[in-house]
């Protein structure tokens, strides 16, 4: 499933984003905890009670998915990483290699992973001995693992580091679009009108579905192949400030 503070980690960005002076104290102060604990625990160097756990899934209100996401998630790292450490690792075929790792019969030669996701040996030999060397996987019990679960990025907003992912995202789907099987893909967009009041409570609900889509796809274990999902909620229409400077 996916991480327990993922989950509550996209809860504070949501409201960050409708009030920037929303601070990580100022959250903990919302969901009745201590700003110690709960910047602990993101961190991954403290873990909350169940008891806590199941009162922030009440105070936010968790869909079903989200809140079986968090009171029965087995224990895993996790841990919040800075822009300079991103932009390291924020290329696809990092994180690409990370989930890899999650399957059955992972392989941890570069050879195999250039072979499953299609590139050169030489860039995933690279990319391996990085996550190697920035300490995201390690060898335990005979077999390569991931030391956390999940990363999230502090900033997610202004990082041109996560800006540029994003730009390497709408490749990989046109690549997609022309060599993939419809049977192995799916690809679909929606044209809707809005009010511009309303954006943050599309923007929470396109979270809490991106949330849920993991939580059902991670259920079985078994993984054959790793995915990625891009969601774009993008404008169509400028804005009028935008509109007036082009007339000027």
């Amino acid at each position: 499933m996916m991480s327990t503070s993922h989950i509550i980690w996209e809860n504070f960005e949501y409201r960050r984003q409708k009030n920037p002076k929303f601070s990580l104290r100022s959250y903990a102060n919302y969901l009745k905890i201590s700003p110690a604990s709960l910047s602990g625990f993101f961190s991954g160097k403290r873990s909350l009670s169940s008891e806590t756990l199941t009162k922030i899934a009440d105070r936010l209100n968790l869909s079903p998915h989200q809140r079986a996401s968090v009171l029965n998630a087995p224990s895993m790292k996790t841990s919040l990483i800075d822009e300079q450490t991103f932009s390291l690792i924020s290329e696809w075929q990092y994180f690409a290699i990370l989930n890899l790792i999650e399957m059955n019969d992972f392989k941890g030669n570069p050879r195999w992973i250039a072979k499953r996701l299609g590139i050169a040996n030489e860039l995933a030999e690279v990319s391996w001995d990085r996550l190697k060397s920035m300490g995201f996987i390690k060898s335990k019990d005979g077999r390569w693992v991931r030391t956390k679960h999940r990363v999230h990025t502090i900033d997610q907003v202004s990082s041109l580091a996560i800006r540029r992912s994003h730009l390497d995202d709408l490749d990989l789907i046109r690549e997609a679009i022309l060599s993939e099987d419809l049977s192995r893909r799916d690809n679909t967009s929606l044209t809707f009108p809005l009010n511009a009041r309303e954006i943050q409570k599309v923007i929470e609900l396109v979270r809490s579905f991106r949330s849920e889509i993991v939580s059902a796809a991670e259920k079985t274990g078994d993984y054959t192949d790793v995915y990625k999902l891009c969601i774009h909620l993008i404008p169509l229409t400028k804005h009028e400030k935008a509109k007036k400077n082009e007339n000027n």
